[in-house]
């Protein structure tokens, strides 16, 4: 923070959280006073140090902090004091931070003249009062909309003094240059048109009069479009959330929950199921289309139902021995199909979309068209019966693999709709996934193999002996792996997947904490997004942590409190948000 000389004749120093006062005696023994102070926190705070009768005082916001006692008598220098470094280097050991009304007196201050410095609102010795307001403007976004419920605005502050804070609609900013000269904030959007107003206010309280302001118009889309959209992205069986505005949430029947293709998809073993009870919204007689991410490791020699809609089937759509069938029955009971002409039960996710428009049937897979035929010019029958995925009415013919965004919808999509499906892949996503361009670093490793960088790579299995797909902390030991985002993102939800040490079933994070922080001082200001337990699984699912507003953050950690087994480790974080 400052120095007076090489040999110090008196110095204040902050190493991490602590501050100290060092001084260097004529005996050229060393005497100090400090301990851990609130510095890294994003505030001001109040500094001093009394040095007199042999005693060393620091305090802190008027509070005294540590005192330490020394022999001997304090040399002196005829070098140069330096503030924010020391005399000796112009490269490191830099003071990060802003400083003010640094004062030196060749007198001991009382506690009662501290305390008064500390609590003053008024300028050292002229007693100046700063009553100008800050100013603040918005410089990106001007105006528009928005894809999804949250904007970046950013924008640019000054003030005579120091500014304290900015907020726009009440979310607060982050300064991404000093004293807020540059800012970014993430703000939650409502429904149709949004005024962003930015506030801001300095260390003496002044609030800018003149807010500058901008419009953003955002309308929430997620699921308009279908009639259900199941994305089985909970974290256990049980309920699978329609996120279509109709909310005909399905019920399963022994459905499980593993890592998908996006999220976490629905786990069918050959004899579950999920139920969609009958909403007329469901029925389709003139045209409908079914789309659905598919992963089967081998086929079936019998007839497995993906999703029907009743039987006589309104639609409805299958697997033989990996082969894809969609198609209806109509009202006589006539079978109208179309196939595959691959197979596709070879591990590995395909999206699936079958289309029938009112005259034809198509078949698209992983956004190409593998078949086309017309319906002869039978029509779908209708039915009240539920909508069943994974099973004939969830009685038989059972599906095996596992199923990730299930939608369906009453029109006909054209293939260039199928395309742009297929291109952008997660239904309804919460911005864009941050952690594919962050840098991955941990507090521990257990050895090279098991790198903290194989937390992003977005490779989940931990299937076989020879996966290195994981993070694992050293034996017996706790540890934390962060991502540095490389600048200030909005944070919107974290998705993190724990592990099992593939075949040796032997590792697991059972306490942990997920912690955000602009400047990298998790304990002091970072924010907390989500605390819990973890534990051994053996079929490996997505953890959803969604914080209670968008937070402004460079850095990222997910802490490793506890484990079970031998050590603790993480397999996969995605983080989504703003950049």
């Amino acid at each position: 923070v400052l120095t007076k000389g090489t040999d110090y004749n008196y110095s204040i120093w902050i190493y991490q959280d602590e501050l100290y006062f060092y001084g260097v005696t004529t005996s050229l023994g060393y005497v100090n006073a400090g301990t851990t102070a609130s510095i890294g926190d994003g505030t001001w705070h109040h500094y001093a140090v009394t040095v007199s009768g042999g005693v060393i005082t620091v305090y802190e916001d008027a509070a005294v902090i540590d005192s330490a006692s020394y022999s001997g008598t304090l040399r002196t220098t005829e070098e140069d004091l330096h503030l924010g470094r020391p005399n000796y280097t112009t490269s490191f050991y830099m003071f990060e931070g802003a400083l003010d009304e640094v004062t030196i007196r060749d007198r001991t201050l009382d506690t009662g003249e501290i305390t008064a410095l500390a609590e003053a609102d008024t300028q050292v010795c002229t007693g100046a009062e700063d009553t100008d307001a800050p100013s603040a403007a918005i410089t990106a976004p001007g105006g528009g909309s928005a894809d999804i419920g949250f904007v970046r605005v950013e924008g640019t502050a000054s003030d005579a003094s120091a500014i304290e804070s900015i907020s726009v609609n009440g979310a607060d900013a982050a300064a991404t240059d000093e004293n807020f000269s540059t800012w970014v904030a993430y703000v939650p959007l409502s429904e149709g048109d949004n005024t962003l107003v930015v506030r801001a206010e300095d260390v003496a309280g002044n609030v800018n009069s003149s807010a500058d302001s901008v419009t953003i118009f955002y309308e929430d889309t997620c699921g308009d479009d279908t009639v259900l959209l199941l994305a089985f992205d909970e974290e256990t069986g049980g309920t699978a959330l329609d996120w279509s505005e109709g909310g005909l949430h399905a019920t399963d029947s022994g459905t499980g929950r593993v890592i998908g293709r996006f999220g976490n998809a629905g786990q069918f073993d050959g004899s579950s199921a999920s139920q969609v009870p009958h909403d007329d919204i469901l029925s389709a007689p003139d045209e409908f289309s079914i789309e659905a991410w598919i992963r089967q490791d081998t086929g079936s020699v019998d007839a497995e139902f993906i999703l029907h809609k009743g039987y006589p089937a309104n639609y409805g759509m299958g697997a033989w021995g990996g082969f894809v069938l969609f198609g209806f029955t109509d009202s006589a009971g006539t079978d109208v199909n179309i196939f595959t002409p691959d197979s596709y039960a070879d591990g590995d996710w395909h999206h699936v979309v079958g289309v029938y428009d009112g005259t034809d049937l198509s078949l698209y897979v992983d956004a190409s068209l593998v078949a086309s035929e017309s319906a002869g010019g039978l029509t779908p029958a209708t039915n009240t019966q539920p909508l069943s995925i994974g099973g004939l009415g969830g009685l038989s013919e059972f599906f095996t693999g596992e199923l990730d965004q299930v939608r369906v919808y009453d029109e006909a999509l054209g293939t260039s709709e199928v395309v742009e499906l297929y291109d952008e892949g997660e239904a309804c996503p919460l911005g864009d996934n941050l952690s594919a361009g962050a840098t991955a670093t941990a507090s521990t490793t257990l050895n090279p193999l098991f790198t903290a960088e194989n937390t992003i790579d977005g490779d989940t299995s931990e299937a076989g002996e020879f996966d290195y797909t994981m993070w694992l902390t050293e034996n017996g030991v706790n540890g934390w792996v962060e991502l540095d985002f490389g600048e200030v993102v909005g944070v919107l939800g974290v998705r993190w997947a724990n592990t099992h040490n593939r075949t040796f079933l032997n590792r697991a994070t059972t306490d942990y904490r997920i912690v955000a922080s602009a400047s990298r001082a998790f304990e002091s200001e970072g924010v907390v997004i989500e605390s819990g337990t973890g534990s051994l699984e053996t079929d490996l699912v997505f953890h959803n942590a969604l914080p209670a507003s968008p937070i402004a953050a460079r850095y990222l950690r997910i802490y490793v409190e506890d484990f079970e087994g031998v050590g603790g480790g993480i397999n996969e974080i995605e983080v989504f948000g703003l950049e």
